[in-house]
């Protein structure tokens, strides 16, 4: 069988400057304004344009519409236009400002995409369930939203863009309503670009690369089966607020992007949804931004961002769902990119939420591969956990570092981060060695400074959370964990027993760190 089947919160943020615009457009001829419309004319343009739209390779389900139209000049509201045979829930129904909205049926859960431009007024958001509605909650807690109830209906206002998880009678265990409302799109690249267009669905396999072409544009309102290669490449853009899905997808070696020695990429706005396996992979990558992305799985292997043997990443206001680890910095990975032995350094992730729904899954990961001389310079702020959900065995959390190759692990950060319904591992870090991981490096590494800063945790109802901290040696060891106003349950943290460290944890390390609390 082939691997691939063709078948059927931070809120009220404020976007940062796009790039320099792009190069001319590939086979585009110059602009036709000014000219009399004529049939000639109208059949020339027409002609014109089909060499892009071969181009593009977008094979589509249905003739859909053109993208999406503008909102009205007055609407706070940006509703887009999707296909009218795409999959719809059956669970819901959502109205924006009195006007319904699409919702996106994921594998994993439903989904609904929209803008709102805050500076022309707040939205109402209305969503009516099927099913009785017996107990609501919008996450993260942070965003502030209590809902009103009404029957089968909830409603609430949104001020400005923001990221939210609707859980409907505790549906965080089955599957949520996520709401992503974006920003208005800005800079949509207008040049060199394979383009997806709204109110269509398109797809295009899972070997698809670009060539020539400097960006991919995923319109809002469009749906896009398949996955993106991209290899030796420099100043890419892919971007849009469509939906790009692996749900097509049968075998789980296939990667929805596969990013590979590139330099200057920007990710910005895209929802990817059902990822059979890593989702957005970056290796041997340097200067990148990945912005207002929306990853929505839950896959064994299904991994939201990973690192491998990059620099200078910045990860900013995305919304991650993943089994397997939100956010994973590696090196040295054999399995995919053999070349990927280099440094990582210089990593943000920040003003984002996060949410593994698996007992053996890490939030923010350094590891298990670490076959670089160093990692370090890594930085998680202002973010919100907002399931931290496990079984007792698990020893797996929400800041883990698994040093087994020989890299020096240091200057990481955790500031400014709250986690809620915490029930597994708050911190593990670990230099260790493991069969599989290790067979490359003889030496082991270390992990140097860790700083934990303003830090939040309320457990599940009657719930507590551990630690681990483990060293290998006494030279492969960690060396200092400093810890400032880290709460639990509104209880700060002001000594070591406090963090419930190696509990239950057989073969404790001889050489624990030294641990400063403040």
């Amino acid at each position: 069988m082939n691997k691939y089947e063709s078948g059927n919160p931070i809120n009220n943020r404020t976007q940062s400057s796009p790039p320099a615009p792009l190069l001319k457009e590939r086979g585009a001829s110059p602009p036709l304004a000014g000219v009399a419309e004529g049939r000639g004319w109208t059949l020339l343009r027409y002609c014109l344009l089909l060499p892009l739209l071969w181009a593009a390779g977008c094979s589509d389900d249905n003739n859909g519409t053109d993208p999406t139209p503008e909102p009205a000049e007055d609407a706070a509201e940006i509703i887009y236009t999707f296909a009218s045979n795409a999959p719809a829930t059956n669970a819901y129904t959502v109205t924006l400002n009195g006007k319904p909205c699409y919702v996106f049926p994921a594998q994993t859960a439903d989904i609904v995409t929209f803008g709102i431009d805050n500076s022309k007024g707040d939205v109402e958001v209305a969503i009516t369930s099927k099913a009785a509605v017996a107990n609501v909650k919008i996450r993260p807690t942070s965003a502030g939203i209590t809902p009103a109830v009404n029957g089968n209906t909830i409603t609430f206002t949104l001020t400005g863009p923001q990221y939210l998880s609707v859980e409907i009678n505790d549906t965080y265990t089955g599957r949520p309503l996520l709401l992503f409302a974006d920003a208005p799109e800005t800079d949509i690249p207008a040049s060199n670009v394979i383009r997806y267009e709204a109110g269509k669905i398109h797809d295009i396999g899972g070997d698809f690369a670009l060539t020539g072409e400097k960006a991919v544009y995923i319109a809002p309102g469009a749906i896009v089966y398949g996955g993106l290669k991209v290899t030796n490449r420099e100043n890419i853009r892919i971007t849009g607020r469509g939906i790009l899905s692996g749900g097509r997808f049968i075998d789980r070696d296939y990667r929805m992007m596969e990013l590979e020695k590139l330099s200057r990429l920007r990710i910005e706005g895209i929802t990817i949804v059902d990822s059979k396996s890593w989702t957005v992979a970056l290796s041997a990558c340097n200067d990148i931004d990945i912005q207002d992305v929306k990853i929505v799985n839950r896959a064994p292997t299904d991994d939201g961002i990973d690192i491998v043997g990059s620099q200078n990443v910045r990860i900013d206001h995305c919304f991650i769902h993943t089994a397997d680890d939100c956010v994973a910095i590696k090196a040295g990975d054999e399995w995919y990119l053999e070349y990927a032995q280099d440094d990582v350094v210089n990593v943000s992730v920040k003003n984002s939420v996060f949410w593994i729904p698996n007992p053996d899954s890490n939030v923010f990961e350094i590891g298990y591969e670490t076959g670089a001389d160093t990692i370090k310079n890594i930085l998680y702020e202002n973010n919100d956990i907002i399931h931290l959900v496990g079984a007792a065995a698990s020893t797996r959390g929400a800041f883990s570092i698994h040093n087994c190759g020989r890299a020096v692990v240091d200057n990481i950060k955790y500031k400014d981060i709250r986690v809620e319904d915490a029930s597994v591992y708050l911190m593990d870090f670990r230099v260790m060695y493991d069969p599989t991981y290790s067979k490359k490096d003889t030496n082991r590494g270390k992990i140097g400074d860790v700083y934990l800063e303003n830090i939040s945790v309320t457990t599940t109802p009657g719930g507590t959370v551990s630690s681990i901290m483990r060293s290998y040696s006494a030279t492969a060891n960690i060396e200092h964990v400093w810890i400032k106003n880290m709460t639990v349950n509104g209880q700060k943290i002001t000594r070591q027993a406090d963090l419930n460290l190696n509990a239950g944890q057989p073969g404790v390390a001889l050489n624990m760190p030294e641990i400063t609390i403040e």
